[in-house]
């Protein structure tokens, strides 16, 4: 009878349904660069294409990868939307939208270390820049992209 009561009374429900997901939102384009004058600088674009790519099933992406200062990179290809997503799941993972607005420096610092960070979705962007300052989690989050953008990189070098 208790059961009943409870149940009844809306203090425990049970479903028989699925847990709900949440959908992860794409960017329509990432940018990344980060690095010194003295230890080199990476720069890192995504950009949507306008076009579909039939070739790949799906959403194309443009990826150029740069690099400066005595770092050698230079990729211009398409890929598809699983580089998007990954970066999304980064981008989600380590709360990269909690770093909007980010614009701080240490102007007592020269040829310090500094970051830009521009990621556009079909409503809003986040951006962030920094230089000598970080926001909250910056290690983890630039491990995590760092790793698997110059991961990307390689495989589409050789």
């Amino acid at each position: 009878m208790m059961a009943l009561c409870l149940a009844g009374c809306g203090l425990f429900t049970i479903k028989n349904e699925p847990p709900e997901t949440t959908q992860l939102e794409l960017p329509s384009s990432f940018e990344y660069d980060y690095g010194s004058f003295n230890s080199g600088g990476w720069s890192f674009k995504i950009v949507r294409q306008a076009e579909q790519d039939k070739s790949m099933g799906g959403p194309a992406y443009r990826f150029t990868a740069l690099g400066y200062n005595g770092v050698s990179m230079d990729v211009n290809t398409i890929i598809d939307e699983s580089v998007m997503i990954s970066i999304a799941e980064i981008i989600e993972d380590c709360d990269l939208a909690s770093w909007d607005g980010f614009n701080k420096h240490d102007s007592n610092v020269l040829d310090g270390y500094s970051f830009d960070l521009l990621i556009e979705y079909q409503d809003h962007s986040i951006t962030a820049h920094g230089y000598m300052v970080f926001p909250n989690g910056y290690d983890d989050a630039h491990a995590a992209l760092s790793l698997y953008l110059e991961d990307l990189v390689n495989s589409l070098q050789t």
